[in-house]
């Protein structure tokens, strides 16, 4: 990496000079608190009226307490602003803070942030040391990728990029800059140990955690924590139609929900994995749809959720039948390690998909005991998989060694493939979402979405 924390601390003395394009909302609250964190900022914008409100002393956008930080940064001489970047000597940093509006298609309008790359390269002759390129701007990965390799292009490797999105809400924008929940760094090395150093060079009042994870994980990081936004307020309020109708009030139901901090509110299920299944979800969901069609009331996020879990398990099932396999064995088969159920489980539905499709299943559970079923699970079992006595075994060994696709569906089961390891030419598909480290030592290897 060119950037290390000696150089930056060697050549300019912690404080550094800053280029930031674009002063809307996050142009100009990141101007002007990095001018007050000490840095010497430049803000570049191609809008006359905004470059000459900063310069003024005055904030081009309403946000709470940003007049006053910027007119103070403004006196002190560490804040400016210009229509353009012909003055600009030697820099250390440049922050980019422009919009990246929707298409007529509803796609994502990157223009400007092309025009700013383009302009970036064009300072090449008026910069003599090493440049860091900070994109802040909400953007895809496509984007960011054709930016580092324009860069990399004309700066000959004297040039680092960031995608190092904002998290900054309008209304609280600068207690959100000084006190964000999390500072992210997207970078070509994902694992890069200097950015958690260069992060307290940028920002030496912020004590939040930094996370450096790869350039296109950090981009779509941004649009995922963004639809989850979206999709919290959009189920609340589909909870809120169903409550009104029935005659019960949402704010108890959602603050009740929001009470249980180890399933609703938590991390549990927000990991990328298999889709649901078990003798509740499936059930329930259709049950709350199916009472909001029937009180006339608009659900639609809600149901399209089962629709959604299906397309997942139909996609699986795609992606093995495209390896044209003759043989796969399953390493479990109830809906959920520890437990016998097979009611919803979406590793039946993927063994009985395979088996019609002509291909040889084999399967290893050591929770299921089919000698035990009664009930409602012998009743799934007769109606959706009645070979499954015939096609499970005894021993995981048999299923390792006579297959040429392992589906890893259960954590416990890694065990089972350590003991028995795969031959070299048997591909293992990790259902689960095991780490490199856990499965180091496979050879074939492929991740659910990973």
């Amino acid at each position: 990496m060119v950037y290390k924390k000696q150089f930056w601390e060697a050549q300019h003395s912690i404080r550094m000079k800053i280029l930031v394009y674009g002063l809307g909302y996050v142009g100009a609250v990141t101007s002007a608190m990095l001018a007050k964190e000490g840095h010497t900022v430049l803000g570049v914008d191609n809008n006359r009226a905004k470059v000459d409100l900063i310069n003024n002393g005055e904030s081009p956008v309403n946000e709470p307490y940003l007049r006053s930080v910027i007119k103070e940064q403004v006196l002190s001489g560490r804040l400016t602003a210009s229509n353009n970047t012909k003055t600009t000597d030697d820099l250390d940093a440049v922050f980019i803070c422009v919009g990246t509006p929707s298409n007529d298609d509803g796609g994502m309008d990157d223009s400007q942030v092309r025009n700013v790359i383009a302009e970036i390269t064009d300072l090449r002759q008026q910069i003599n040391s090493n440049l860091a390129v900070f994109n802040r701007s909400t953007c895809l990965p496509s984007t960011h990728m054709w930016a580092v390799t324009n860069l990399k292009k004309r700066f000959l490797g004297q040039v680092e990029y960031f995608v190092h999105p904002e998290f900054l809400r309008e209304g609280s924008a600068l207690s959100d800059f000084k006190s964000p929940p999390l500072i992210l760094y997207g970078s070509e090395e994902e694992v890069n140990t200097d950015l958690a150093e260069i992060s307290k060079l940028l920002y030496p009042g912020v004590t939040s955690p930094v996370h450096v994870v790869g350039i296109k994980e950090a981009a779509v990081a941004k649009y995922a924590s963004n639809a989850f936004h979206a999709v919290k307020v959009t189920f609340a309020n589909e909870i809120g139609s169903i409550s009104k109708s029935v005659g019960a009030d949402a704010r108890s139901i959602l603050e009740i929900l929001c009470c249980d901090t180890t399933l609703n509110i938590s991390e549990a299920y927000l990991k990328p994995g298999m889709p649901y299944g078990g003798s509740c979800l499936p059930k329930d969901v259709s049950a709350l749809v199916g009472l909001a069609t029937g009180l006339g009331t608009t659900a639609q996020m809600l149901g399209t959720l089962n629709e959604s879990n299906d397309n997942q398990i139909s996609s699986i099932c795609e992606r093995l039948l495209a390896e044209k396999p003759e043989s796969i064995g399953f390493l479990g088969i109830s809906f959920k390690q520890g437990t016998d159920d097979l009611r919803g489980s979406p590793f039946v539905r993927i063994a009985r998909c395979l088996i019609d499709k002509g291909v040889k299943v084999s399967i290893y559970d050591k929770d299921v005991d089919l000698e035990r079923f009664t009930g409602a699970n012998l009743t799934f079992l007769n109606s959706l998989i009645p070979e499954l006595n015939e096609i499970t075994f005894s021993r995981a060994s048999e299923v390792i060694d006579n297959c040429e696709i392992v589906l890893l569906a259960h954590r416990n089961a890694l065990h089972d493939l350590k003991l028995t390891p795969p031959k070299p030419n048997v591909k293992i598909f990790d259902l689960v979402g095991l780490s490199n480290d856990e499965l180091s030592g496979f050879g074939d290897v492929e991740g659910l979405y990973w």
